[in-house]
């Protein structure tokens, strides 16, 4: 009877660590009452809705199956390197068993390329550039003093192709090196201003190959933003919003990496409530003051202005943030 108890109680402790390595993996899941499957936000779905869990994975072997768009596998670690979390593959494995290809199981989307004809504009400078496409892009650049070490530091290219010509580039390169995201930028009105690919955002950690997780994170919206960055420990949600479903939420809070929250004035709100919610995970957030300033302002529009900034942003607590909700609910109150 005691034996027979001690496995039960083995049982319990693998299920725990499963469940634990699984939330990593995926965020925070729905256990069912009969602890056999857990489920969790699909990151193949269109839908945002962070609430729609339902991603089903088979707690005992890894099996996973989405009733909204119906992507499947045998073995759950084969979804790792796509989310951007590599390095809980071995874990996973140890779990589940190495990851094979199988032929019946749905093709993973394929890997992203930079575009035809893709220069580094590094290389143009200094140089005689004739091409009337190189030269516009290069006027937009130093019309906003993007200095030559911004342009290696983040890599900005320029293409020859039909889509993205007259547009300064910003590629992302993961933890190894493999492009996970790019946006090209149009230099006059050409619309949409960005191109951005398919690439579902929430698994992407932009130009994790530069980001330090043992330092204090800096982190804006977008790759723009980024420019008034260099020589940060730095990155862009993409976005104003961070929560679980985020590969980069939760690896800030895998490596406990302190942050800065640097949203634009108007995410305010936002930036309020994603301060909350890594704080609720223990994790120590500073925040950059807009005070004072133009009511348009954001981190790219300031250069180097931005770095004093960075360095005197106030820490966070959550009477700040609980202040910061009751002043919203007494505006609400007032308004009715």
């Amino acid at each position: 009877m005691l034996g027979q108890r001690l496995t039960i109680r083995q049982r319990m402790i693998v299920t725990s660590q499963k469940i634990d390595v699984l939330r990593k993996l995926l965020g925070v899941p729905d256990v069912d009452r009969r602890g056999i499957n857990v489920q969790f936000w699909c990151p193949f779905c269109k839908d945002d809705n962070p609430r729609k869990r339902k991603l089903a994975v088979r707690i005992e072997d890894g099996a996973a199956h989405c009733w909204v768009c119906g992507w499947r596998t045998r073995n759950i670690a084969r979804i790792a390197p796509l989310v951007g979390m590599r390095e809980l593959l071995p874990e996973l494995e140890k779990m589940y068993g190495e990851v094979k290809h199988d032929p019946t199981e749905p093709e993973l989307p394929k890997d992203l390329t930079l575009p035809d004809g893709f220069v580094l504009i590094g290389e143009l400078l200094g140089r005689e550039v004739r091409d009337p496409d190189h030269l516009a892009c290069l006027k937009y650049l130093a019309d906003r003093s993007v200095s030559a070490n911004v342009v290696w530091a983040f890599r900005l290219g320029v293409a020859s192709d039909a889509a993205n010509r007259r547009r300064v580039i910003v590629p992302s390169f993961d933890i190894d090196g493999k492009l996970n995201y790019l946006t090209a930028r149009a230099v006059d009105d050409a619309w949409p201003k960005y191109l951005n690919p398919e690439t579902n955002r929430l698994s992407v950690v932009f130009n994790e190959i530069d980001i330090d997780w043992s330092r204090e994170l800096t982190i804006v919206e977008g790759p723009f933003d980024l420019f008034s960055c260099y020589g940060m420990n730095a990155t862009c949600a993409l976005g104003s919003w961070l929560d679980e479903r985020y590969v980069l939420f939760r690896k800030i809070i895998l490596n406990r990496t302190p942050v800065v929250l640097c949203f634009d004035p108007d995410a305010a709100v936002k930036q309020n409530k994603v301060a909350d919610l890594l704080l609720s995970y223990g994790i120590p957030v500073r925040a950059v003051s807009w005070a004072g300033m133009p009511a348009d302002v954001d981190p790219g529009k300031l250069g180097a202005a931005f770095r004093p900034l960075v360095k005197a942003a106030q820490p966070i607590t959550k009477i700040d943030t609980f202040m910061s909700k009751m002043a919203r609910v007494l505006d609400s109150v007032r308004l009715v």
